[in-house]
């Protein structure tokens, strides 16, 4: 749960770092992708890079998201037919109270 709050906060520090580098470069500059070529600000170019990075990251690990969550149904049930072949527990005696020492 650590590990999630941790992420979570430095993917907000992250993001709130992007946008402040992207608001302080308003600057228009000319685009040019293979036949494309447009002016844009700057700003809504890095904040989609930003965004664009975010998404691929995330695809990239799908993959392993999946294949992990199989390997751990697999092992919750090979560890469910390994119980079943546990011999029953037998019943734990019944407390007695601790001898009471004479006032």
């Amino acid at each position: 749960m650590a590990i999630l709050i941790l992420t979570l906060v430095l993917a907000l520090l992250a993001a709130i770092a992007a946008v402040i580098f992207a608001m302080g470069n308003p600057g228009v500059i000319p685009v040019h992708f293979l036949s494309w070529s447009f002016d844009s600000s700057l700003t809504p170019l890095l904040l989609a890079a930003f965004a664009l990075g975010l998404i691929l990251g995330r695809l990239i690990t799908i993959p392993a998201s999946i294949r992990n969550s199989f390997t751990i149904a697999g092992h919750k049930r090979k560890a469910e037919k390994l119980e079943k072949q546990l011999p029953p527990r037998p019943e734990p005696p019944a407390s007695t109270p601790p001898d009471q020492p004479e006032l």
